[in-house]
């Protein structure tokens, strides 16, 4: 068989694994997450977390069932200054019908007057917010239960893909789960795709508890070139390059004095 057609067959059964990938991301889908993304004033950086300290502890007050808990993260390095990340989880959209607003459980909490004040004292310090969601796809993640969330710690890499190269951008995500899984060493890589927001849009989330984690080495090419052949790992590199409309990295912190999670004995992830 010539180099042509050997490379014509390679490429064909790729299409076709690539496509069951995508049956499989429609078929086992997994949790959503509502992540709002709040950029405020550094003057108002005290008072936005104020509002958040507060809404959290209405939260607490109200015992609030939905969502299982609202996450805050803050950008630590790489991304822009006073920058929080509040993530809500949920399973099925029906679950968002229980959700009470900000405002609604404030005022509940507090009365009427000082929810108004509180409200007035968050939104004064936003300077720009945007709220995506997002769902998690276990079947491309390395190692998805190795850390139970919220992450004390962990490094975000957002990606936009050119739209035509979806099932082959999968493709190469399926066969990095499987090389990185099977060398071992790497750590715990949560993949997402946004459902509402710029799609399509993959996140992968790495966490980890100490940034010395992060002083382990790894080596991608060499672990799919093990995996599936010089080839094959050229063709995962190249097409993760090629997919590439847009990316960005950073790292967030866990801020438990600003989050809220429910009292009960088992939480949502």
């Amino acid at each position: 068989m010539t180099r042509a057609r050997v490379t014509a067959v390679g490429a064909l059964l790729s299409l076709a694994v690539a496509a069951a990938v995508v049956a499989q991301t429609q078929t086992q889908a997994g949790s959503l997450f509502q992540i709002t993304t709040v950029t405020v004033k550094a003057s108002g950086a005290l008072d936005y977390e104020e509002y958040l300290k507060k809404s959290a502890a209405a939260r607490e007050k109200l015992a609030i069932q939905t969502p299982s808990r609202v996450s805050v993260y803050s950008v630590r390095m790489g991304g822009t200054g006073y920058t929080y990340q509040i993530v809500s989880p949920f399973e099925k959209w029906a679950d968002v019908d229980s959700w009470m607003p900000p405002q609604e459980i404030l005022t509940k909490a507090y009365g009427e007057l000082e929810a108004t004040k509180i409200v007035k004292l968050g939104r004064s310090a936003v300077e720009s917010q945007r709220s995506e969601v997002f769902r998690s796809q276990p079947q491309l993640s390395t190692n998805p239960n190795a850390m139970t969330p919220p992450f004390p710690f962990a490094s975000i890499a957002r990606v936009e893909i050119d739209p035509a190269m979806g099932q082959a951008y999968q493709m190469a995500l399926s066969k990095i789960k499987t090389a990185t899984e099977k060398a071992g060493n790497f750590p715990p890589a949560i993949r997402f795709t946004a459902v509402h927001g710029t799609t399509p849009t993959y996140m992968t989330a790495t966490p980890f508890r100490k940034f010395a984690e992060r002083d382990t080495t790894t080596n991608l090419p060499e672990a799919l070139e093990k995996e599936f052949g010089e080839a094959e790992a050229r063709w995962v590199l190249d097409t993760l390059a090629k997919a590439n409309r847009h990316r960005e990295s950073y790292v967030i912190a866990y801020r438990p004095e600003l989050s809220w999670m429910r009292k009960s004995s088992t939480t949502n992830p």
